[in-house]
């Protein structure tokens, strides 16, 4: 790993363990009992937290920041699997495993994590069972995540795929309720959806086009028409000629 590790303060340690949903629904305790464990990891932006083939078996939680997981295609090709931002987990296949990753970890921008080492973490999870279900869940959501995800770039347009993406994310508050904004840059969300730059760029133009989609700067998207914007009511105009 291409990391700086040192102890976290005890209120890091703490913030990690009480945002963290795996943890949650444990008493004071016990998260007593988990954040002593935890040390403190920094990246670069950029920097590779872990990769393809690793002896790693930690479980990591985002405390500041965000990392993007990826699958490595070819030589300047990836795949986007997901990115995780504060309180979200990376390394539960290894750590549940014992075998090495199956994919590459860097930081989107400068991050710092929680890192619990797994054997102490392990026999934590043994015993308070409350961690594996939470953590058997979370990755239950990821495997159906997965599963929409392969059947839509199996069978579904690319303006269909991103005007789904746009009705999955949530909106903001106030004046501003119509507006979502992207998690990512433009060149990781294509990867994300299956496509390239190239198509994602399209995709936005033709919704905005069709009036129900108005994009605006640094990553947010105004959504005109959400009825419109529903895959099983827009199809038709989508697939209709430009």
């Amino acid at each position: 790993m291409e990391v700086t590790m040192s102890p976290l303060p005890d209120e890091a340690i703490a913030s990690c363990v009480a945002r963290v949903s795996i943890f949650r629904g444990l008493d004071a305790p016990q998260r007593e009992d988990i954040a002593r464990f935890g040390r403190r990891v920094e990246l670069a932006s950029g920097g590779r937290l872990y990769g393809v083939g690793d002896h790693v078996s930690d479980l990591f939680v985002v405390h500041s920041g965000r990392v993007r997981m990826v699958r490595i295609l070819a030589p300047g090709k990836e795949q986007l699997i997901r990115m995780a931002g504060p309180g979200e987990t990376v390394g539960e296949y290894p750590f549940l495993t014992g075998r090495p990753p199956l994919a590459w970890v860097f930081a989107v921008e400068p991050t710092i994590l929680c890192v619990f080492p797994h054997q102490a973490l392990a026999p934590l999870v043994t015993q308070y069972p409350a961690i594996a279900l939470r953590l058997l869940s979370a990755l239950a959501e990821r495997l159906g995540d997965a599963e929409r995800r392969f059947a839509e770039q199996a069978g579904v347009d690319v303006p269909t795929r991103v005007a789904e993406y746009l009705l999955s994310l949530p909106p903001g508050s106030g004046t501003q309720s119509a507006v979502v904004q992207l998690p990512m840059a433009k060149k990781d969300l294509a990867s994300y959806l299956g496509t390239t730059p190239e198509s994602l760029s399209r995709a936005l133009t033709r919704l905005q086009r069709h009036g129900l989609i108005e994009v605006q700067t640094r990553g947010r998207i105004m959504v005109r028409d959400r009825s419109g914007l529903d895959a099983s009511q827009g199809d038709r105009l989508l697939q209709s000629p430009s």
